[in-house]
């Protein structure tokens, strides 16, 4: 069996905790999962896309059923 060079300890070791810090909980589930980008980044990205998505798809707008939505 091959032993593993100091380089090849320190990647995965790096890589571990790297994969750790990544993880998140899901407010949905309440479980763990792998996140490559933060809350911030996903809203900055939602916003972006928004006009892009409303110009392609169109908005349904239906006062009664935003009425029901909790506000911040």
């Amino acid at each position: 069996m091959k032993q593993l060079s100091i380089i090849e300890k320190i990647s995965l070791l790096v890589s571990a905790i790297l994969i750790v810090i990544a993880c998140a909980i899901n407010p949905v589930t309440g479980k763990k999962q792998f996140m490559l980008m933060t809350e911030a980044q996903e809203v900055q990205l939602g916003a972006q896309y928004d006009p892009q998505v409303i110009a392609t798809f169109g908005e349904y707008r239906d006062d009664e059923l935003l009425t029901l939505l909790p506000t911040k």
